[in-house]
């Protein structure tokens, strides 16, 4: 796997990394690139509603939060790593969303694009990694190094 630090730094985005790949030091790596780790597990997922819900409930989202993509894309900027650090997001299990809804899968990752995009403007470094064994089309696999 790339160094999280310089990925982060140099290449903030979305990238989709095989299944099992991530080391099992994944927090240590995170916290040694300055990055906030947040898991997901998405395996139960197969359509845009539970999706969203996951998400809601994986990464902690306000109340408010709508339930729709807009209202992702605007808490997803509210993600606020603690001071200085960017922030590390690990959507795993990622399969069977792929296979069953590829149109919410290639959504999320325009979704997660622009979120990456406002944090780095921001001067927050912010990664998305989508695992499992189907790549979305858009996707690029993370850098070896």
């Amino acid at each position: 796997m790339a160094d999280l630090a310089t990925l982060a730094r140099r290449s903030p985005g979305v990238y989709w990394l095989e299944a099992g790949e991530p080391p099992a030091g994944l927090p240590r790596l995170a916290r040694a690139a300055g990055l906030r780790l947040r898991r997901v597990p998405l395996g139960r997922v197969a359509d845009e509603r539970t999706l969203l819900a996951a998400l809601a409930r994986g990464l902690k989202l306000p109340g408010y939060f709508g339930g729709n993509w807009d209202a992702l894309e605007e808490c997803l900027r509210d993600l606020e790593p603690p001071s200085g650090a960017g922030v590390l997001v690990l959507l795993s299990r990622c399969d069977r969303l792929v296979e069953a809804a590829p149109a919410a899968a290639e959504t999320l990752a325009d979704v997660l694009r622009g979120a990456a995009a406002w944090h780095q403007g921001a001067g927050r470094p912010a990664l998305f990694l989508l695992q499992g064994t189907l790549r979305p089309a858009s996707l690029r696999r993370i850098p070896s190094r």
